[in-house]
């Protein structure tokens, strides 16, 4: 709203009130944890896409590249891949990917070594192999020395 300076103070007390009533308004209409998971959905990863088609050594460190948490639907034994809003964008991602993904929001950063530990109760070193290939190819992982 216009805040006019050059009227009369009765003009201005009015127009104060409808500014503030117009601002509590707003705050109210407010949802935050809706305003913070809009942005968290929409904020895109620091992609660095791997050059390489190998894997890290198991005392590499895996990092997320993503700034932000982003919600993970549940994975079923066997399952197919999964709908994930990564950056405003939907990715098709497989169940393994998804369960590294969350395992690493939890543990982030950590050696390859402690990730197969963590998740080899639920998934074989193939899978787990074939989760790292997709979230580096997607730029969603990085892996340092």
């Amino acid at each position: 709203m216009n805040l006019p300076r050059q009227v009369l103070h009765e003009q201005s007390v009015t127009h104060e009130a409808a500014l503030k009533r117009r601002l509590h308004q707003l705050i109210d209409a407010t949802n935050i944890s809706q305003f913070l998971q809009e942005g968290d959905f929409s904020r895109a990863p620091a992609v660095q896409t791997a050059l390489s088609g190998d894997l890290p050594q198991m005392d590499q460190v895996l990092r997320l590249t993503l700034r932000r948490r982003i919600p993970l639907p549940e994975t079923a034994p066997g399952g197919g891949p999964q709908p994930v809003t990564i950056g405003g964008e939907v990715r098709r991602l497989a169940p393994t990917s998804i369960d590294v993904l969350r395992w690493l929001f939890e543990h982030d950063p950590a050696t390859l070594r402690a990730l197969h530990a963590g998740l080899a109760a639920h998934h074989g070193q193939d899978s787990i192999k074939a989760a790292l290939r997709e979230l580096l190819r997607s730029g969603f992982l990085v892996a340092h020395s």
